[in-house]
C-alpha cells in the first residue's frame, strides 16, 4: 500500500538477514546454510516488488537503500553453482526472480556495464541462464 513505515521495516528486515547469513563470506564448505539464502533471496524479492511501486525510486539519481544495494552487489558472489542436488536448482530460480523483480534498479547509472559491479553482476546473470537450471529459473 505505499506505507513508508511498512517499507521501512521491509527493508531493514532484508538488511538483518544480510547480517544474519552473512552473505559476503558464506562457505559451500562450512555447512552454508541454503535454505536460508532461499529464504533470503524471496524475500529481496518482495522487497524488489515493494520497491518497484514507488514512482521516486525510478529516479537513478536517488540511491537504493542499503541493504537492498548490498543484495545487488553480493549476488554475484554467491556460491550458488556449489550448492548440492537441488538446492542449486532451487536457487538458481530463487537468483533469477531477484534478477527479474530488481531489474527497474538494474540501470545503467547504478549498475553500467564497464563498472566492476555492473560487469559482475551481467557475467553472473547469464552464467545463471546458461547454467544446467537455467531454463528452469527462466532467467
Amino acid at each position: 500500500d505505499g506505507c513508508e513505515a511498512r517499507l521501512h521495516e521491509l527493508i531493514m528486515a532484508l538488511g538483518s538477514m544480510c547480517e544474519r547469513i552473512n552473505l559476503q563470506v558464506l562457505d559451500p564448505r562450512g555447512g552454508s546454510p541454503w535454505s536460508d539464502l532461499d529464504v533470503f533471496m524471496s524475500y529481496g524479492t518482495a522487497v524488489a516488488e515493494c520497491l518497484a511501486s514507488r514512482a521516486d525510486m525510478a529516479d537513478e539519481s536517488d540511491d537504493l537503500p542499503m541493504p537492498f544495494k548490498t543484495t545487488l552487489e553480493v549476488l554475484p558472489g554467491l556460491p550458488i553453482q556449489q550448492a548440492p542436488p537441488p538446492w542449486r536448482a532451487i536457487l538458481e530460480v530463487g537468483a533469477a526472480e531477484l534478477v527479474a523483480a530488481a531489474d527497474p534498479f538494474i540501470t545503467l547509472a547504478r549498475f553500467a556495464p564497464s563498472s566492476d559491479r555492473g560487469r559482475r553482476l551481467l557475467e553472473w546473470t547469464f552464467s545463471l541462464a546458461t547454467g544446467p537450471g537455467g531454463s528452469a529459473a527462466g532467467a
